[in-house]
């Protein structure tokens, strides 16, 4: 007998974390236009590189992430903020900003990047 590997879609993601209750909007979504080859960890790792970049740096981390492929060249990352970490209204402020969305377009290698609520 054969031993065959997963397809991609069994593999065995943990759900996105789930927010603490706070009256706080707790996530912001992006939607990243003109991505060539999508590749979502290289996604995830332009997100945290271009948040980190800015000034003053805004740390997130992969767990607070959820990234979906919509098609078309389109993904939608939603992250959730973390306790103690930097407030949703502070993580889309950044993400709105042309240098945010300058940086994720040079760590991803393609000409634009575009924000979209």
């Amino acid at each position: 007998a054969s031993l065959l590997p997963p397809p991609p879609s069994a593999s065995a993601l943990p759900p996105p974390p789930s927010p603490p209750p706070s009256p706080l909007p707790l996530s912001t979504t992006r939607r990243q236009r003109a991505l060539a080859a999508l590749d979502l960890d290289e996604v995830e790792a332009a997100v945290i590189v271009s948040f980190a970049d800015g000034s003053p740096p805004v740390n997130v981390a992969a767990e607070q992430m959820y990234i979906e492929d919509l098609g078309d060249s389109r993904v939608r990352v939603t992250i959730v903020q973390a306790e103690g970490g930097p407030a949703a209204e502070e993580i889309t402020a950044r993400a709105k900003q042309p240098t945010f969305l300058e940086r994720m377009a040079t760590e991803l290698d393609v000409p634009k990047i575009d924000y979209d609520t």
